[in-house]
């Protein structure tokens, strides 16, 4: 159990220095700097970003389809108010059941669409 603490303290104390030390200074383009390099630049790039089009193209497809199956998976959310609704007020009428069922829907929808948002880069690159 001691050796538990003294990893505990040495993380925390690296944290603290970590923390303590100042950030180095950093000197940025100007924008006339930026559009000028990227204007010397664009002949260079843009047979390369030809070539690589179509597979930008498909990526951007997968990324859409990625996102919206997490916004599908968003929407299940609204499956708990109506669950709520239907095991309350059709309980007389043999829904509580299906109102169960639906509220254990909406209570997995974020967890699910939590997963599905990490899956949107894998999609994207076409992993999945």
């Amino acid at each position: 159990m001691m050796r538990h603490h003294k990893k505990l303290l040495l993380i925390v104390l690296v944290a603290f220095m970590a923390m303590t030390v100042p950030a180095p200074k950093t000197e940025a383009f100007e924008p006339i700097s930026m559009s000028i390099l990227a204007g010397i630049l664009i002949p260079i790039v843009l047979p390369y970003i030809v070539k690589a089009m179509p597979y930008i193209w498909k990526g951007m497809k997968n990324m859409a389809y990625a996102m919206f199956e997490t916004g599908v998976e968003i929407a299940g959310i609204m499956y708990l108010p109506i669950g709520m609704f239907e095991s309350m007020f059709g309980w007389p009428f043999g829904l509580f059941k299906h109102g169960l069922s639906l509220m254990w829907e909406g209570c997995k929808a974020p967890f699910s669409a939590m997963g599905m948002m990490f899956m949107v880069p894998l999609k994207t690159f076409g992993m999945m």
